[in-house]
């Protein structure tokens, strides 16, 4: 990683502590992940395909199964979800795994598809992003995309500010239009945009809490105030969760999820 910041080595320690773990908790990036590959469905098989923060592997592994012929890279910033992603992949899949930043990735090819998985909204703003997602994407490559919005974990953020007022996150996620706005900005023709509420259910806030870290979603500016909480904070943070979001399923935790399909611009 190239010109690392404070929070983007927070975050690839956040996300290589959580590679063990990941796949079994991360059940809502999961969920959209299998969403966005239904809605490659109808596109034409590509050669080749870029799957950016890959995390453990799971999109690139679906990817290199619904296109057998297509060569598929999968490129995250974190090298132990690497390692992790390699573990996990055996047989004859066309398969690549390289630690990388999308905003320094070079490749000596472009590519056909370009996908993103609950990943783009760790990039700090998230319009360095859009550019050298173009940049790789051939003239009418496709991509599909998937990023965290302003509104996502809305209750535990709540809880955050009614324990400690002084002490909000350090960045915001962004919201729809940011996104398409940036990406048309960078060259990319975007054919489909919609957000949508993913509602997950824990048995509790300190199991919300737990899900979070070893999913890595810790580490990044949005999970992390000025100052970490203190013990006596956390406990009534929880406490807040529990009374203010409990239901017959349990606390719940929503998510906000931008989807945006499109192409770059041939001209």
């Amino acid at each position: 990683m190239v010109n690392a910041t404070p929070s983007s080595v927070s975050m690839v320690r956040a996300f290589s502590a959580a590679a063990a773990t990941y796949e079994r908790y991360a059940m809502v990036q999961r969920q959209i992940g299998d969403r966005l590959l239904a809605e490659l469905a109808l596109l034409s098989p590509p050669r080749r395909i870029l799957d950016v923060g890959c995390g453990t592997g799971v999109l690139s592994r679906a990817l290199a199964e619904r296109f057998p012929s297509a060569e598929v890279w999968g490129i995250d910033i974190a090298p132990a979800m690497i390692c992790e992603a390699r573990r996990r992949t055996d047989g004859p899949l066309r398969l690549r795994f390289e630690v990388a930043d999308l905003v320094n990735f070079r490749s000596e090819q472009d590519w056909d598809l370009v996908v993103s998985n609950c990943s783009l909204h760790w990039i700090f703003p998230i319009q360095r992003a859009f550019r050298p997602l173009a940049s790789l994407l051939r003239p009418g490559g496709a991509f599909a995309l998937a990023v965290m919005l302003a509104g996502t974990l809305r209750e535990l953020h709540t809880a955050r500010l009614a324990v400690a007022p002084d002490n909000p996150p350090a960045a915001q996620l962004p919201i729809l239009t940011e996104i398409t706005d940036g990406l048309c900005a960078a060259g990319c023709r975007v054919s489909r945009a919609r957000q949508d509420t993913v509602v997950e259910y824990a048995p509790d806030a300190w199991e919300v809490l737990r899900r979070l870290r070893a999913t890595g979603v810790t580490g990044g500016p949005p999970a992390r105030g000025r100052r970490p909480l203190s013990p006596a904070e956390i406990r009534r943070l929880t406490a807040y969760y529990d009374a203010h979001y409990r239901g017959p399923n349990g606390v719940c935790v929503s998510y906000e999820v931008g989807s945006f399909w499109g192409i770059r611009d041939v001209a």
